[in-house]
């Protein structure tokens, strides 16, 4: 994704570009006015990207990957290793939400017909990871903060959004369980094994992740202003009421499933 060598600007970009934009790569303008070499390699790795998530995320289902019990201090900890959720959380973050949106939906879709869940169930039960990264994007959006994980505050802005973008994407576990018949404790270790291996894996693997390919990826983005897709006007306004929302409604969530 990079036309020329990086140069010394790469270090100085987060204090250079405008905090509070947030830029996202448009499909429609790359197959039509990018370069032959472009669309080769950025639709090829997605296309790519789209079969490792697809065969990935069957093998969750298939090796039983959900809910693995851990004893952490004496205490037992549930958590699923998905690893569809890095790529299609990788893509969402450095190119726009349908990057990643559209294979986590398909991978999902497929291994919960796989496990035998009824069309209908599986159809909503896939969007829970896209409704996740919704939450991601919408924070970046309203906040208009560096991708880049270089600093402190962004460091810590983007744990915080991780974690109720895990919770929030764990939704699915109900429809999961319940598809399945799983009584309470069963129910207990799908939902905890969700949310928590989406917060860990987000921040021990794709936070490092994009630490590393960030610059390179703004750098580029940069570069190509006429490739990606320009935000509509009072978006940050709406995103900053959409994010108090799911916020809300996460908290009345966890409340409510506690109880």
């Amino acid at each position: 994704m990079q036309d020329h060598p990086p140069g010394p600007a790469l270090a100085t970009l987060d204090a250079l570009r405008p905090a509070q934009t947030y830029s996202r790569l448009s499909a429609r303008k790359l197959w039509h006015e990018g370069s032959p070499g472009q669309r080769w390699l950025i639709f090829g790795a997605w296309g790519l990207s789209l079969l490792l998530c697809i065969a990935t995320g069957l093998a969750t289902v298939r090796y039983g990957w959900s809910g693995l019990p851990l004893e952490f201090g004496g205490v037992q900890i549930h958590v699923t290793v998905y690893p569809p959720l890095l790529i299609c959380m990788w893509w969402t973050l450095s190119l726009g939400w349908w990057w990643g949106a559209v294979p986590a939906y398909l991978a999902t879709l497929l291994l919960a017909l796989d496990g035998g869940m009824a069309p209908g169930w599986a159809l909503v039960f896939a969007c829970a990871n896209p409704l996740g990264f919704a939450v991601l994007v919408l924070g970046y959006r309203a906040i208009g903060i560096s991708r880049g994980l270089r600093s402190l505050g962004s460091l810590l802005f983007y744990v915080q959004l991780s974690f109720v973008a895990s919770v929030f994407g764990s939704a699915g576990a109900l429809i999961w369980s319940y598809s399945q018949g799983l009584q309470s404790q069963a129910l207990l270790a799908i939902w905890q094994g969700w949310w928590l291996g989406s917060f860990l894996q987000s921040v021990l693997l794709v936070g490092p992740l994009m630490y590393l390919s960030w610059p390179l990826v703004e750098a580029w983005l940069w570069r190509h202003p006429e490739l990606q897709r320009a935000a509509p006007p009072g978006s940050r306004r709406l995103g900053l009421g959409l994010l108090a929302s799911i916020v809300v409604a996460v908290l009345a969530y966890g409340l409510l499933t506690i109880w």
